[in-house]
């Protein structure tokens, strides 16, 4: 008798529970459950297998005063790898592309332009472009060890961006990242434009710069870049296992007025460069770069979707484990700034082996 009671108590709990959970997700603070492993190296069956890349992997495009520095092809030249250079000030036996009084925008518009018809003439295509300035140093010692390491994470993660540990950093950002103890990898939202690389498939989404603020600010082209990256949340990650510095740090950019320019037209930025999903969750958290109060969001996450096309619905739909790009309370607790002293990786699911 006391049977049918009970059994009725439990459907009226399950229904209940079934209510609320849907009353979140309406409400955009459920977590987002689904997760959609990859089949045989695919999202989906239906989507063409992946580009299979040979070495070597690594195209380094450096912008110079002249010719390329020694050094760097000590550290960086391997058959792993193929070093180009523009100069803007000498033209020099090691110089690819000479364009003088180029700027940061142009001069690396120029070197897009000429990786494409390297590749277009070698029938080769790299597997990350990597975008550096020459004056760049490489630590720690020994450096063509921890060049090694940064190529190996690249090859293991396949981030859409991958960046390396730039400093110098303001104190604040040098307690936050600390604060992760051994975490060799972050997911990240900032980056230095001194030296990253850039996956192959996100070349048609982020290539070639956005040279409409040049006459006012250099550094408006990076910033503009930052946010059609922010498109890859999970997949924009820094290894701290190498470590890069310019102590010269000789750009000619007035920061001051950069500033000026970033207040003024970052606030339009999100709307017109991250799917609508992420650009709603900046607008909500009421961060920016140029305060630093987005310097960090997201979970880093190995490479598991095409990285073509990252502003279609049908992609978002396909991004299962991003829990920033379907959650909104969860994609604003992802983000850190200079004053958070913990990493945050929001419900981390291991990827598959």
């Amino acid at each position: 008798m006391l049977a049918a009671p009970r059994l009725i108590v439990m459907l009226v709990v399950l229904c209940a529970t079934c209510v609320l959970v849907l009353l979140l997700m309406a409400a955009g603070t459920a977590p987002y459950w689904d997760v959609m492993p990859s089949v045989g190296g695919r999202l989906f069956e239906s989507d063409p297998p992946p580009y299979e890349y040979t070495s070597p992997y690594f195209l380094y495009l450096i912008m110079a005063r002249g010719g390329r520095p020694e050094y760097l092809d000590a550290v960086l030249k391997t058959n792993r790898s193929r070093l180009v250079t523009l100069s803007w000030e000498e033209n020099a036996p090691t110089t690819d592309v000479f364009m003088p009084e180029s700027t940061i925008t142009t001069g690396r518009i120029r070197l897009g332009e000429f990786a494409r018809h390297l590749e277009q003439e070698t029938g080769h295509r790299y597997m990350y472009w990597i975008w550096m300035d020459e004056d760049a140093v490489f630590g720690p010692e020994p450096v063509q060890e921890s060049i090694r390491n940064w190529e190996d994470f690249l090859l293991e993660w396949q981030p859409a961006v991958g960046v390396s540990d730039y400093n110098p950093r303001l104190p604040g950002v040098i307690e936050a990242m600390n604060a992760g103890g051994n975490a060799d990898v972050w997911s990240v939202f900032s980056f230095d434009g001194i030296f990253n690389a850039q996956h192959h498939e996100t070349l048609a989404h982020m290539t070639p710069l956005n040279a409409t603020y040049d006459d006012e600010s250099w550094h408006m082209s990076a910033l503009i870049n930052l946010y059609k990256a922010g498109a890859y949340v999970d997949h924009v990650l820094e290894f701290r296992g190498l470590k890069v510095r310019n102590p010269e740090h000789r750009s000619p950019v007035d920061y001051l007025k950069s500033s000026e320019v970033f207040r003024r037209v970052e606030p339009f930025l999100p709307g017109d460069h991250l799917p609508r999903p992420l650009a709603e969750c900046v607008e909500a958290s009421g961060r920016h770069h140029f305060d630093l109060t987005l310097m960090m969001w997201g979970t880093p996450r190995r490479k598991y979707w095409s990285y073509d096309a990252p502003m279609s619905p049908a992609t978002w739909a396909r991004r299962r484990r991003s829990w920033a790009l379907h959650n909104r309370t969860a994609c604003v607790l992802s983000m850190r700034a200079l004053e958070d002293t913990t990493p945050f990786y929001v419900h981390p699911i291991p990827d598959p082996e």
